[in-house]
C-alpha cells in the first residue's frame, strides 16, 4: 500500500525536498519560542495606511494559491487531472488574478487619496519599488541564468516592457505585475484629477472600459478592475457607518454569490459570455472585501494567522510558483506566448491528494523563504511618512 504523497515526493526531488522541510517546519513550530520568532517574521510591515486590514492578507494569499494550483493542474497536464474531476474551481484558478487587481486598485487608491505634497509622491513610488521590483528583478535573474531566453526576451523582462507592448517575456504569471507597475504610475494622476468625485470618475472608467472591452488584450482587461477597487474602497467609509449588521454582510453574500455563478458559468459554457465571467468575477470579489471589512465577525474569520500566513507570501506564490514547476516537471515555455513548448519528463497520473500534500507545503516552504530573504528586508526600507486612512475596523 502506498503511503499518499510518497511517490510524487520521490518522482519529484524538488517538490520532495520541499514538502519535507515544511513538514520539519511544521515540527519546530511546536517549539514556543521558535514559533514566535518566526511568526513575527511572517507577518507584513506595517502599511503605509497605518492601519493593517488583516483579512485582506487572507484574500490575496487565497488569490495566489489558486493561480498555483490552476498552473499546476494546467501545465503538467495530465499529471494532476484527476484534482480537477474532485474539484473543478481548480481549473479556473485565472480568476484569482482579478482578486489582485481589485485588492490593489482599492489599497494604491488609500495609499494616495491623501496626496499632499512632492514628498509624499515620492514615499508613495519608493514604497512600491521596494515592494515589486526586488523580489520579481531576482525572480527574473534565476530565469535568466538557469534558463536564458536570448537578449530580446531578458531585456523584456528586467524593464517589465510588455507593459508597453514588447511581446517578448519569460515569467508567464509575471504579466499581470507589469499591468500593475503601470497602474502605479496613472494612479497619482487619477486621485489628483478625481479628488473631488473619486466614485464618480472611477464608474465612469469601468462602464467605459467594459463597454469597450473586446479587444482581447487581456492587459488592457485588467484595468476596469482596478477601479472597481477604487469604488469598494469609497464603499466601505459608507458600510462601516451602518448599524445593522446584516445589511454590513450583505455585500459579502452578494459578491461570493457572483464569484460562484462565474465559476458555474466557466465550468458549464453558456450562461455568461468570457468578459462578461471576468466582470462578474470583479464585482463579486469587490463585494465581498466590502463586507468583510465592514463586518467584524468576517474580519476576524479572515484573520486567523494561517490564511494572514499566506497573504504575507502571496507574492512570493505568485511569482516563485513557476520555477517549482519547470525544473520539477521540465517543462518550457515560448517567450512570446505562455505556450508550454516541451516537457521533458514521461507524464503519469498522480491521485489528486499528491498536489496538495506535495506540491503545496514545498510551495509555501520555499515561498516563506524568498519573503524571509528578499521582501522582508526590503519592505523594511519602506518609509512611513504617508497619511493615515480614515477606516475606523473596530
Amino acid at each position: 500500500m502506498s503511503i499518499p504523497g510518497l511517490d510524487c515526493a520521490r518522482e519529484y526531488p524538488l517538490l520532495g525536498f520541499g514538502a519535507s522541510s515544511f513538514a520539519v517546519l511544521i515540527v519546530l513550530c511546536a517549539v514556543p519560542r521558535f514559533r514566535c520568532w518566526l511568526g513575527t517574521r511572517l507577518e507584513m510591515p506595517l502599511p503605509s495606511t497605518r492601519q493593517h486590514l488583516l483579512p485582506l492578507d487572507a484574500f490575496r494569499g487565497i488569490a495566489a494559491m489558486w493561480v498555483a494550483l490552476f498552473h499546476a493542474w494546467q501545465w503538467t497536464m495530465p499529471v494532476f487531472r484527476q484534482t480537477s474531476e474532485i474539484l473543478p474551481i481548480i481549473s479556473v484558478g485565472h480568476y484569482g488574478v482579478q482578486i489582485f487587481v481589485v485588492l490593489s486598485g482599492m489599497l494604491i487608491f488609500r495609499s494616495l487619496r491623501s496626496l499632499r505634497d512632492l514628498d509624499h509622491l515620492r514615499a508613495y513610488f519608493w514604497r512600491r519599488l521596494l515592494r515589486i521590483c526586488p523580489l520579481y528583478v531576482a525572480v527574473s535573474a534565476v530565469f535568466l541564468v538557469l534558463y536564458p531566453p536570448g537578449l530580446s526576451a531578458s531585456i523584456s523582462e528586467i524593464f517589465m516592457l510588455r507593459s508597453l507592448g514588447y511581446p517578448a517575456f519569460m515569467n508567464p504569471p509575471a504579466w499581470s505585475v507589469y499591468v500593475e507597475v503601470l497602474f502605479y504610475l496613472v494612479m497619482p494622476a487619477f486621485v489628483l484629477l478625481a479628488a473631488r468625485r473619486p466614485s464618480l470618475a472611477a464608474g465612469t472608467i469601468v462602464i467605459l472600459l467594459t463597454l469597450g472591452d473586446r479587444s482581447g488584450v487581456r492587459e488592457l482587461a485588467l484595468w476596469k478592475f482596478f477601479f472597481l477597487g477604487v469604488l469598494c474602497s469609497e464603499a466601505i467609509e459608507r458600510a462601516m457607518t451602518w448599524r445593522s449588521g446584516f445589511a454590513r454582510a450583505l455585500p459579502f453574500f452578494l459578491g461570493t454569490g457572483l464569484v460562484s455563478l462565474a465559476v458555474v458559468s466557466s465550468l458549464r459554457p453558456g450562461l455568461l459570455g468570457y468578459n462578461e465571467r471576468e466582470l462578474t468575477v470583479g464585482i463579486g470579489v469587490a463585494l465581498m472585501l466590502l463586507g468583510t471589512v465592514a463586518t467584524p465577525w468576517l474580519r476576524a474569520a479572515f484573520s486567523i494567522r494561517p490564511l494572514r500566513i499566506l497573504g504575507t507570501i502571496s507574492y512570493s506564490i505568485y511569482l516563485i510558483h513557476p520555477l517549482i514547476l519547470v525544473p520539477s516537471f521540465g517543462l518550457k515555455f515560448s517567450h512570446t506566448t505562455s505556450e508550454i513548448l516541451t516537457r521533458g519528463y514521461a507524464p503519469v497520473q498522480l491521485p489528486a491528494a499528491d498536489l496538495f500534500l506535495v506540491y503545496v507545503p514545498a510551495l509555501v516552504f520555499f515561498s516563506c523563504c524568498t519573503f524571509l530573504a528578499i521582501e522582508r528586508p526590503m519592505l523594511r526600507l519602506r518609509p512611513t511618512s504617508e497619511s493615515p486612512t480614515l477606516l475606523k475596523t473596530s
